[in-house]
């Protein structure tokens, strides 16, 4: 299938052929849904089509074989080429008033569909259950005036007390359904969707709208060294271009001994070690002056401005952090400059730093360069908020000991040397993570969720979820597996594809503003989402491994294999996430 980037009037198509033994068709269509034949080609061989003089309007293009029973039946291109001028004739879609069936049946509203949407990598998002007077054909949705989309919808009829609620309003017709709207190529800026059904009879029918904006996301993710400032704080002198009459090509901040680099709000217990590269102006001075009294040279970080002092005086350690000697320096930049290497290993000072030295009177210090090392990664603690255990049955082992119920007789069984739960995708089971709600004040600001899955099939699902009307959770929308979050008024959350059958150990970190996923110990997106979160309504208050809650039961069941889930209340940096793939791998 060929898919233009509008809708276009087209007027000349031209087609390379390999081979076409018998009659091709060429057919049009402006959503992608319904399909009209625009022309049939003769059979013929390696040859090169040309059709001008051609009328007709459409989005997509496709070509398929005239069926003869003559055998042989096949073509095959080398190219197409379509030429034609953008359509002003946009779609006809009826708006109506769905109020009605809203006020008896689960119905999208405004916390069912994504209003922000932050980067090129999420989706628009809709859910719910709408009563119907006629035969639906499928779901889909528009962005601003560009054809209508039909291809991701997902639709699951109305029964029980659903279809009971759809009469009661005068329906005859209800289903449940999931709306993904890709927002890949739309550019950043304010735009409006509207989400549509289409009937049997053609008829296309808009049931929702809603505003929204694509923004450019911005990552947030930790430096592992930190550059702090060298122009601020009480100075002698600021170089930005340099100290050439001392042999330093690059800026430097020249502090006395009674001076003082302000480094700003720091907390040191992020850091390992601090390295101060220094150096002097080399004159013959300066080097008498150090050799008077080189053990008492110090340079170090203090919590208050007032220096460690100069040569001849002890030193002051009011406000001291740590210190480490201050060695003499030579001229010149490769041979002159000294690294101050201070560890800060069990520093927890959190505050305003400053750096300073204990040096002779008259004697300069030209500081270059002020490089704070984050701490070496401690391997991450025993997953505190959730921790699933399987062996002849299931259970919570983490400090929290939530209690689990069941839909179903879940099944567990041995695969690849591994306990696994075996969920079939049709709802027969679940297991239930009761009084969820009692996690989300510890998770709201931070938190690392990990699941070890295996999907059999890629199927529109939940696969561990607590969402309705707000919430969080894995599931798949399309061929693609979301991290979703109800955040800042709206679904949103990082993805990656997965393909069947194949076992993946995924991670998501959120760190109070961004949500980042890993596969396998690999960082493979990240979605900024802020911080407002609304949880699951009052009412749907489980977890449900193997699908998604809808109030107190599991709904949306998935067909997979699920090795294990854990949340923790740290957040997991990347090298974390890495040990905790290799230690469950």
């Amino acid at each position: 299938m060929l898919e233009l980037d509008k809708i276009y009037d087209i007027s000349r198509i031209v087609i390379s052929f390999e081979n076409h033994i018998n009659p091709t068709l060429v057919e049009a269509s402006v959503d992608g849904s319904t399909w009209n034949t625009v022309m049939t080609i003769d059979g013929g061989g390696n040859e090169v089509k040309t059709y001008d003089d051609i009328s007709l309007t459409a989005k997509y293009l496709r070509l398929s074989r005239k069926v003869t029973g003559a055998g042989n039946e096949y073509f095959s291109i080398y190219e197409i080429e379509v030429y034609g001028v953008e359509s002003t004739t946009a779609p006809t879609i009826e708006i109506v008033d769905t109020k009605d069936a809203k006020a008896a049946c689960k119905h999208v509203s405004d916390d069912d569909i994504r209003a922000s949407v932050t980067g090129k990598n999420v989706s628009l998002y809709a859910w719910g259950w709408l009563a119907l007077t006629a035969d639906y054909e499928t779901f889909g949705y528009r962005i601003d005036d560009n054809a209508p989309v039909f291809n991701d919808a997902w639709i699951h009829p109305a029964e029980g007390p659903v279809m009971d609620a759809v009469k009661s309003v005068g329906g005859t017709v209800g289903t449940r359904f999931k709306i993904d709207a890709t927002v890949e190529d739309v550019a950043v800026g304010q735009h409006t969707v509207q989400y549509l059904y289409k009937l049997k009879d053609g008829t296309i029918v808009c049931f929702a709208a809603k505003e929204f904006e694509v923004k450019e996301a911005t990552s947030t993710e930790p430096k592992k060294e930190y550059q702090a400032p060298i122009n601020n704080g009480k100075l002698d002198a600021y170089h930005e271009n340099g100290w050439g009459a001392a042999g330093y090509n690059c800026s430097v901040a020249i502090i006395g001994y009674n001076g003082y680099i302000d480094l700003g709000e720091l907390d040191l217990a992020k850091y390992s070690k601090v390295i101060i590269m220094y150096g002097s102006d080399g004159s013959a001075a300066s080097k008498a002056h150090y050799e008077a009294n080189a053990a008492a040279h110090v340079i170090g970080l203090k919590t208050v401005t007032t220096a460690y002092g100069f040569a001849g005086n002890e030193l002051n350690l009011e406000g001291d952090v740590a210190h480490v000697a201050l060695v003499f320096s030579d001229a010149s930049w490769n041979a002159g400059q000294r690294a101050a290497e201070i560890d800060l290993t069990g520093v927890d000072t959190k505050g305003h730093i400053y750096l300073s030295v204990h040096n002779p009177q008259e004697v300069q210090i030209a500081v270059t360069s002020i490089v704070f090392v984050e701490a070496d990664d401690q391997p991450m603690s025993a997953a505190d908020i959730f921790d699933l255990e399987l062996t002849d049955t299931w259970k919570d082992i983490s400090a929290k000991k939530n209690e689990l119920t069941t839909e179903g007789t879940p099944k567990i069984v041995d695969r690849d040397g591994a306990k696994a739960l075996d969920f079939d995708g049709t709802g027969s089971s679940y297991v239930k993570v009761s009084n969820a709600d009692s996690l989300y004040d510890t998770i709201k600001t931070g938190f690392t969720f990990e699941l070890d899955v295996e999907l059999k099939a890629i199927a529109e699902s939940s696969i561990v979820s607590n969402m309705q009307a707000g919430g969080y959770g894995f599931e798949i929308i399309g061929n693609k597996m979301y991290f979703n979050m109800h955040c800042d008024g709206s679904y949103v959350g990082p993805s990656f594809t997965p393909d069947a059958n194949v076992r993946y150990h995924l991670a998501v970190t959120y760190n109070g503003n961004e949500l980042t996923l890993y596969v396998n110990g690999k960082k493979v997106d990240s979605v900024v989402v802020g911080n407002n979160i609304r949880f699951a309504e009052e009412g749907s208050n489980v977890l449900v491994i193997g699908g998604d809650s809808d109030e107190q039961s599991g709904s949306l069941p998935c067909s997979a294999y699920i090795y294990g889930v854990r949340i923790y209340s740290a957040v997991a940096s990347a090298a974390q996430v890495v040990d905790l793939y290799n230690a469950n791998k």
